[in-house]
This record gives C-alpha cells, sequence and structure tokens, in this order.
C-alpha cells in the first residue's frame, strides 16, 4: 500500500487518497482525514475498490468478490464485517456475477486446445494457430525503458506475462477474479479495482498504459482515453488493441485526431494483428485486430 497510494487517485475527483481506518490488507481510503465527509473506499484482502461509487458496486457483486477473496484465501472476519460495513443501508442490491470470457488456454497455456485435423487443411489450421498469438507483438509495442506499466483489463493475463518481464505492473480490472488470475502471470504487481472510463491514477504516474481488447467494450471510451492520456509521464507511451474498431473508424487519419483531442501522438497504426482463441478440442475462434500506439 505504501507504494501504491501515490499512484492512485479518487475516481470521482483525482484528489489524493489517504488511508484513514484500518491497514493496508482491510481499511478504508478517503479523500482527506477520518474527520472530513470526503469519499471513502474500502480496501478488501489487500486490494483498493476504487470504483466511482464502491458502496453501490460492492452490493451488486458482492458474492463475486467475496468468492474471489475466498479463492485466494483472503477472506477473515475483518473482510467480511468491512464488506457489510460499506454496503449497510444500499437500497435494490441486486446480486450479479461477472461473466469472466475465458478460455481454458488463456488461463493455462498447458490446457487443451484445438485438436488440429491431418491433411492440408490442418497444415493451414497450424500455420493460422502460430500466427494468431498477439501477445508478444503488444508487449513489444511498450518501450522498452517503460519500468512503471499499467494493464488495464487483464482478463485471464495472457498479455501479462509478457509485460511483466523487468517491470513494476500495476494490473486495474472491474472484477476481482480477473485480478487476482492474471497475477499469477507476474511478480512485481499490484492489483487495483477499478473501471476503465473512471481510471483512479495520479497524474504522470505511470511510463505506459495498456488496454487490449477493452476499449471497444466501454460506453464513453472517450473518458478513458482522457484519464490514460492524464496518468501518463510526458514521453509516456498508450497502447491498445481492439478487434471493432470503436471509437475510431477504419483509417489512422480518424485515429490520429481522436488521440490529439487528449493531447497524445500517434504513433503506429496496424490493423493486421491476428487473435486467434481456442475454445476447445472442435472450437476456434479468430478476430482481426487493430493496434494502435499513441504518445504523450
Amino acid at each position: 500500500m505504501e507504494r501504491l497510494l501515490p499512484l492512485v487517485r479518487c475516481p470521482l475527483t483525482l484528489d489524493p487518497l489517504v488511508l484513514v481506518e484500518g491497514d493496508a490488507t482491510e481499511g478504508i481510503l478517503a479523500t482527506g482525514d477520518a474527520d472530513d465527509d470526503g469519499h471513502e473506499y474500502p480496501v478488501l484482502g489487500g486490494v483498493p475498490v476504487l470504483v466511482p461509487d464502491a458502496a453501490a458496486f460492492l452490493a451488486r457483486h458482492r458474492d463475486a468478490v467475496l468468492a474471489a477473496l475466498a479463492e485466494e484465501g483472503r477472506v477473515s472476519k475483518a473482510t467480511v464485517a468491512l464488506l457489510h460495513e460499506v454496503v449497510d443501508g444500499v437500497r435494490g442490491d441486486d446480486y450479479q456475477a461477472f461473466a469472466e470470457d475465458w478460455t481454458a488456454r488463456e488461463v493455462d497455456v498447458d490446457a487443451p486446445g484445438f485438436e488440429v485435423p491431418e491433411g492440408a487443411e490442418g497444415r493451414a489450421i497450424r500455420d493460422l494457430i502460430a500466427q494468431g498469438d498477439p501477445w508478444r507483438r503488444i508487449a513489444a509495442a511498450v518501450p522498452a525503458d517503460a519500468k512503471d506499466v499499467v494493464e488495464v483489463g487483464p482478463g485471464a493475463g495472457p498479455l501479462t506475462t509478457h509485460l511483466a518481464r523487468g517491470r513494476r505492473l500495476l494490473l486495474v480490472d472491474r472484477s476481482l477474479r480477473a485480478l487476482f488470475t492474471a497475477a499469477r502471470h507476474a511478480t512485481d504487481v499490484q492489483l487495483l479495482l477499478g473501471e476503465a472510463e473512471a481510471l483512479p491514477l495520479a497524474p504522470e504516474s505511470t511510463d505506459a498504459v495498456v488496454a487490449a481488447n477493452v476499449i471497444d467494450l466501454l460506453g464513453d471510451p472517450m473518458a478513458f482515453l482522457a484519464r490514460a492520456a492524464s496518468a501518463l509521464r510526458p514521453g509516456g507511451t498508450l497502447v491498445l488493441t481492439t478487434p471493432d474498431p470503436w471509437p475510431w473508424e477504419e483509417d489512422p487519419e480518424s485515429a490520429e485526431a481522436l488521440f490529439a483531442h487528449v493531447g497524445l501522438t500517434l504513433e503506429a497504426f496496424e490493423d493486421d494483428l491476428l487473435w486467434l482463441r481456442e475454445h476447445g478440442p472442435r472450437e476456434i475462434q479468430l478476430y482481426r485486430m487493430q493496434l494502435v500506439v499513441a504518445r504523450r
């Protein structure tokens, strides 16, 4: 927590946060001291919950959060008591689970994959599978001298393992299970439960922000881009991929104008990245993605 606090901010106001109650495992972060009426955010199992309305979020996802913490052995009486304290009085509890869209191979590269048939068709599929792993290429778009990297929406962590080599990594996701799963691919890693459109990062706090196949899922992608640009240090890099060209169009000119709006300069626009997902022995999916790189 000592290293994380300078990097994070209130998702609503971007004001600094301080630990006003408890400790770095189970506590309360707030935009002021214990006597102020500032915004408050819990720390559960060592993970800060920095979403705009933490109480409503936890009321909706209480079971999913507790299950993820329990799987990691991070639940104590203090955890449960703090969670209930945060959501106490929140009306309209509509419990929701997270639909993690992961394949077994994305969680574990040794899991059984697609059973390639023999013959010419099989050889073509093998070549396609060999080309359909985009993670090394995405990670290579992050400059080698970028030591502090934020990955937004890591999912099961197929990209995390490549980003983490020799770097300090901060993972941000709205699914606690995703954070824990992706963190297994890294050593020097910190976790933050947050939302891309209200990215709770301090200005000029990181060398790179990476979001693979996230921006096309957002309702307000410009809010995410603005927060990501703000978090970059001068010369910092934003790396995005998407199978659905959104919010820009198909051409680099549209992307260039969009990034300029948030103070970034387009550096690369590639539209030939293949993403192949092996769902099982008889099913694969193939996506064509855009890789977009911008610099502050």
